[in-house]
């Protein structure tokens, strides 16, 4: 499968690292892995749009990756208020390797993004919200705090950071720490050749 490496072909095994995700890169990844057995294909907002729109959203990008191979990706598109003083974020979509599914790297990677964008990003984030039509999604933002979706209307979930913002902060941070604690846990074993290593990223597999 394309992106993936074989171990011969390592040598140097840089682990684990979130970062930055180019255009280009996250359109190859989600062309390979962007489908759900519940709910099929599963869209993004670059699918529709060739690149960032003046006077649109701010798009982030980024991604978490396994000895240079990206393992999960998310899409994150940041708006203005009408006056320009807070600002919100959509969480437009997150991808998963379809191989490394149910080792909690898309919601290690949402809470690291979220912790990152509303302790950086000028003007400050107030709001943010998705639209839940994935189970895997609600499941997910429920333990960050979201609202779940309405039984009818637009399925959004959302949260107001001015009312519930320090014990977002901590359900995040603990999600991430948990998640990226075990898995440079295992990079370690990985690294030393140790046979209680259990690789979670691509390195090795097929």
């Amino acid at each position: 499968m394309a992106g993936h490496m074989d171990m011969d072909e390592l040598t140097d095994k840089t682990g684990l690292e979130y970062r930055s995700i180019d255009s280009e890169e996250f359109r190859e990844f989600v062309r390979l892995h962007a489908t759900s057995e519940e709910i099929g294909r599963i869209a993004t907002y670059l699918d529709e749009t060739a690149s960032p729109e003046e006077g649109g959203p701010d798009v982030k990008l980024l991604g978490l990756v396994g000895c240079r191979v990206p393992c999960a990706v998310v899409c994150c598109l940041v708006s203005l208020s009408v006056d320009g003083k807070t600002a919100a974020v959509k969480l437009d979509s997150v991808v998963v390797d379809r191989q490394l599914r149910r080792q909690g790297l898309g919601a290690a990677l949402v809470a690291r993004s979220f912790m990152d964008l509303v302790s950086t990003y000028q003007p400050p984030i107030n709001n943010l919200y998705a639209h839940s039509v994935h189970p895997a999604t609600v499941n997910m933002l429920r333990s960050f705090g979201f609202s779940d979706p309405p039984l009818t209307g637009a399925p959004i979930s959302a949260i107001n950071l001015s009312e519930d913002g320090d014990k977002f902060r901590q359900r995040c941070n603990d999600r991430f720490q948990m998640v990226s604690n075990r898995l440079k846990l295992n990079c370690s074993y990985c690294r030393s050749n140790n046979r209680k290593a259990r690789r979670w990223c691509n390195i090795g597999k097929e």
